[in-house]
Parts: C-alpha cells; structure tokens; sequence
C-alpha cells in the first residue's frame, strides 16, 4: 500500500517522535509498502529525497529557542500540503503531530476523503514547562492545547497512543476515534547484542540518564539525588544528552563538587550509545511527562534495571520490585534510596536486568511495525 506519514519531526532531529516516526517509515519500506513522509524541509524550500522512504520537505524556518529544529507554518503551507497528498494519492494517511504539519495532512486528508489514522505523542506540559508564567495561566494554555488536539485528531478513523496510559489521557480528554495501544517498540536486535551476557564493564559503578536535557526530565533531581548516593557507594553518574537545561545541570553539579562523580557527554552516536547502555549498571529516568520512554525501553533492552518516577507511563514499563523500582516524582531522598539499593546488591541488578529483557520482548519494533500495518489495513476496509 502507498502511506504517507506527516509529522512536524523527523530524523535527524533527536526526540522519541522524530525516532519512532523515523523507525515505523523504514519498517513499513522493508515490509515492501510505498512510504512516503511529510516533515520540514532543512532549509526554506522544498526538498525531495528519494530513497526506500521517500521524503518530502516542506518548506521551514528554524524554531527560534529550539535550534536546531525547525518548523513549517501550517498557514502558509496548507494549500502545498494539498496538492501533494492528492498528487501523491495514498491508501492511507498516518499524522504523527497535530500542530503543524500534521494538521495539513489531516486537513487534506479529510478534504479528499482519504483515511485517516493518528498518533499522540504530545503532552502540553512538555512546552508550558518552558513559559514563565503563573501555574493557573499554565493549566489554561494546556487546556487548550488539549482541544486544540482533539479537534484535529477526531477527524482520524482510529488513534493511536503508545502505552495504555496515553490512552486512557486521550479518552479522558475527549477523542471519539476509536482508541488503540501500539508501543513505539525498540529495535531489540541492535541493543541484546549489548545485554548481561556480553557487557562491557566499567571500572566504577555507574547509573546512566540518557535523553533531551529539559526541565520536565528533571534531571536535577538526579543530580541532587547523586550527592546523598555518594554517601554511601562510590559511583559515577553519566548524563548522556544535551538540550537547553544542560547548562544548569551543569553548573549544580559543579556547586556540589560533583563534577569527579558526573559526566555529562553530550549527544551519542547510535553505536556509542549503545555502548553506553551496555556497561552502565542502572538506568534512571526521573520524568514526569513521558506518554511512553524510548530511552527506558532501550535500557530494558540492553538487560538492565531501572529507576523511574512513579509518573504517568513510566510504571508501565518499571514493574515495582521486577526490574526495578519507581519513586515518587520529585522524592529526592527515595530516588537516591532506589539507587543505592541497587547499587549495592548486584545479585538484584543481574535479575532485575532478566527482567527487563524478558519484559521488553513485547516492545519488538518488528511486532510495532506488524501492528500499524493490520490497523491500516483494518482502517481501509471499514472505509470502503
């Protein structure tokens, strides 16, 4: 079948949408379907790219606080959006944003009566953490971004969330489509090379973060935690990722004469991060606004324990004393309790870590892949 994928993200640009966007796309193309995706072009003018996903640039502009992503104003664009969905002429259209050009494509979609399946992955809170202004403007902002979402993704025949948590919000929040769970899945042949068996060790102990540095990450929390851990096991914390709370974390690491027992290292290739994975002893993620978590499925696959806020999805994933332990978000004191545990006890880390990869089994990315291609051809019949 011919399926175009519309999203305001997309590789190279580094983010769990982008990434699943850009995994599901390649996965439909080996299963030999026509792929075609919609995403900003990486200039201001439109682009074409062939290859086994065909990719189609919308003209841009860069995100002015977010560099270096960049953003294709729906207003200006809609009418091109138009007419290359219709010269395109898929079976299918599959939005993956309702913002931008997402909206196009759903907007197109409907206008020329093409079936429509949506994908959530977006939390308002992940964009109002960054306004500096008063809670209550905040949960009004939120609240209307929730109906700006619903309004567009009601045009869909079916939406998607990736854990049951995401859809039970979707719900709740008003979507009438028919709801489904597809996990974003993760490419589990890449990280069980890097599994228990076959690890690399590092001379210290070390616990990993791995994601965008912002502040609903909460990667403070970690930092501070890691200051009371260090009263009681000699271990390195290692903060893989980069983003605009970076420099914060940065400075309190250094005012907590830290930086000897933290590393930050930046952005990581797929096989250094990999790497990286595979010789940590303890995975930690201590966000709060997460419908899913990649980076907590790739240490999973990787064979390792976790640590996690105890919010939204993430419990889904950290099952409470089976491959690791939650903490109440924001609980400095039992974060670092969590860590130290497993820090000390690596008889619960290596079963822990069986765990994880007995668990994330059911999050293939082959099997994620398989699903999206029953619900479209699902999608399609009932639209006949």
């Amino acid at each position: 079948m011919r399926v175009i994928l519309a999203n305001d993200t997309y590789a190279p640009d580094v983010n769990g949408n982008a990434r699943f966007t850009t995994g599901l796309a390649e996965g439909l193309s080996r299963r030999g379907h026509d792929v075609h995706v919609l995403h900003p072009s990486r200039t201001a003018f439109e682009s074409v790219e062939r290859g086994d996903v065909v990719l189609h640039g919308i003209p841009s502009v860069p995100l002015v606080g977010f560099r270096p992503f960049r953003v294709s104003p729906a207003a200006v664009w809609s009418d091109k959006v138009l007419r290359l969905v219709k010269r395109l002429n898929p079976h299918l259209v599959h939005i993956h944003s309702h913002l931008l050009i997402g909206r196009a494509a759903a907007q197109s979609a409907h206008r020329l009566d093409l079936p429509l399946i949506a994908t959530n992955h977006f939390l308002p809170r992940n964009l109002t953490v960054h306004f500096p202004v008063r809670p209550t403007i905040n949960r009004f902002i939120e609240d209307w971004l929730w109906q700006d979402l619903v309004g567009v993704y009601n045009l869909a025949a079916a939406v998607v969330g990736p854990s049951r948590t995401a859809v039970k919000e979707l719900s709740a929040k008003g979507i009438v489509a028919p709801l489904q769970t597809i996990s974003c899945g993760v490419d589990l042949s890449t990280f069980m090379s890097n599994s228990i068996a076959k690890n690399r060790r590092c001379a210290h102990l070390t616990c990993m973060f791995v994601g965008r540095i912002e502040r609903e990450k909460n990667v403070d929390h970690l930092i501070r935690a890691w200051n009371l851990v260090l009263r009681k096991v000699n271990a390195r914390l290692i903060i893989v990722g980069r983003g605009r709370d970076l420099q914060r974390c940065v400075r309190l690491a250094a005012a907590l004469n830290l930086m000897g027992h933290v590393m930050f290292t930046g952005y990581l290739e797929d096989g250094a991060l990999r790497a990286a994975y595979g010789s940590c002893d303890v995975f930690c993620h201590a966000g709060i606004a997460e419908l899913q978590s990649l980076v907590v499925l790739e240490a999973m696959a990787a064979g390792k324990p976790i640590v996690a806020a105890d919010a939204l999805a993430l419990p889904e994933l950290v099952k409470e004393g089976v491959n690791g332990y939650t903490f109440k978000a924001g609980d400095i004191f039992c974060l670092a309790n969590r860590l130290v545990e497993l820090l000390t006890d690596e008889n619960m880390r290596i079963a822990m870590g069986h765990e994880s990869l007995k668990a994330v089994r059911a999050h293939d990315r082959r099997s994620t892949v398989v699903k999206h291609e029953t619900l479209y051809q699902s999608v399609m019949q009932s639209t006949v």
